[in-house]
């Protein structure tokens, strides 16, 4: 009987360490991850940026403005807007672009 009842309060002992070591190993690698998130965050920041600028500079170019020129209308800045004189229609959140030659 004695047996028994070390053998339970050896594998009670066995499983208590497993999960304080399996806490230990997660708490460590939880902040390794957020440690070399930041610095990876921090490191790409200059390329996110430019990034973004790119993005906006092609935006400007398909809205048919000048490289340097910012929009003069709010809702022309937007993705999928279109300028107010260019003719066609929105189907579904495409645009259409109508042209004169009608031959195809």
């Amino acid at each position: 009987m004695l047996g028994r009842v070390l053998a339970l309060a050896a594998g009670g002992a066995v499983i208590l360490a497993g999960l304080f070591v399996s806490a230990l190993v997660f708490s460590v690698l939880l902040v390794v991850g957020v440690v070399a998130g930041g610095w990876f965050w921090w490191k790409t920041r200059d390329f996110r940026r430019s990034l973004g600028e790119r993005m906006a500079q092609m935006q400007r170019m398909q809205a048919g403005m000048p490289a340097g020129e910012a929009s003069a209308h709010p809702a022309d800045a937007g993705p999928g807007s279109r300028r107010p004189d260019a003719p066609g229609e929105v189907l579904d959140g495409d645009f259409i672009r109508e042209t004169a030659d009608r031959s195809r």
